[in-house]
């Protein structure tokens, strides 16, 4: 990642975007903000930047701000922590995959209504988001502090003795032969039939009072607080995407269990159960473990006809099923 001044110019957009002109070096930097070289050096990469030459003149203002202020909350971190491996990498990474998709959204969007080619679009798309950078911030906040306040309540609601391990019902959909599929497709066929599934996908889960837990290009990781409610995703899930005509079909695996919530991601071996299932569940169908069966199939709701006893890589014996909803509706 180049985090410096663009070739052949572009220096007043980076002005526009940064909101300052760019003009200290590294070791103006940490004498500005008051910390050493080193730990400047080790806060910038933290966040996910590349390390600058030590005579590229790419830091601002801001930049002396930000590190204050991140100095001070490591200043004040317990003996032991390291936030720069923790806060400030997840920070780092989320907020870039944020601005590439932000992005590569209003490139897409330039070239629908201009018809350019992609030089253009690149800069109409960064014109676009210039413009409107200070209504971007506030957006870009008040969805931070609206996901921080939801995380808040789910996690305190959930609260047990180890706040990391969380019983939950996770699953993940993945779209079948996805990649024979990529060979068809042009780069925007292949852009609009993920961003097709994405929104299908996070919308039934966050119907049905679920949580993303991310995307995987051609896949969902999705938590539930019940198998009730995992069965409502997961069937929802096969039923609406297989039977979209611009969609492949989907296979669902979903497993329940304790899982460790760690970075904004979930870990354990319903996670893996779950993936494993996924690998092995046929096209349009969802593949549950035992445990997931058990709880279901006391609603009257759903139906899991139980398969033969496996050795799953990875994971030992289970004893999967497949679930199916046994009254009308659950799909839109």
């Amino acid at each position: 990642m180049n985090d410096g001044m663009p070739p052949g110019g572009g220096q007043a957009m980076l002005h526009r975007l940064l909101g300052a002109s760019q003009g200290m070096t590294l070791a103006e930097l940490s004498d500005a903000a008051g910390v050493t070289a080193e730990q400047a050096l080790r806060l910038w990469r933290a966040l996910g930047f590349a390390e600058p030459a030590a005579d590229e003149q790419v830091f601002t203002s801001a930049d002396v701000q930000a590190l204050a202020i991140l100095a001070r909350l490591e200043a004040g971190a317990k003996p032991g922590e390291d936030l720069s491996s923790s806060l400030l990498r997840a920070l780092g990474h989320h907020m870039s995959r944020l601005a590439s998709w932000q992005v590569i959204a209003m490139e897409d969007r330039a070239a629908r209504r201009n018809e350019a080619g992609a030089a253009e679009s690149v800069r109409t798309a960064m014109d676009f988001i210039a413009d409107h950078i200070n209504d971007l911030d506030s957006i870009v906040l008040y969805a931070w502090r609206r996901q921080l306040s939801a995380i808040a309540a789910w996690r305190l609601g959930r609260m047990s003795e180890d706040a990391q391990k969380l019983p939950l019902t996770v699953g993940f959909a993945d779209m079948v032969s996805f990649t024979s599929l990529v060979r068809t497709l042009s780069a925007d066929e292949l852009a609009r039939l993920v961003t097709r599934f994405e929104l299908v996908a996070m919308d039934i889960v966050l119907r049905n009072r679920g949580r993303v837990i991310k995307m995987i290009g051609d896949a969902i990781l999705f938590a539930a607080d019940s198998p009730g409610q995992g069965a409502d995703i997961a069937t929802q899930l096969s039923a609406a995407i297989s039977g979209q005509n611009d969609l492949p079909d989907v296979r669902v695996g979903m497993a329940t269990g304790e899982v460790v919530s760690r970075l904004g991601d979930i870990f354990g071996q319903p996670v893996n159960v779950a993936s494993r299932l996924t690998e092995q569940a046929d096209p349009g169908t969802v593949l549950v473990d035992e445990a997931t069966a058990a709880a279901v199939e006391q609603t009257d709701m759903y139906t899991a006809k139980t398969c033969a006893r496996r050795n799953i890589r990875g994971v030992g014996v289970v004893t999967p099923s497949v679930l199916a909803r046994t009254v009308p509706g659950g799909c839109e």
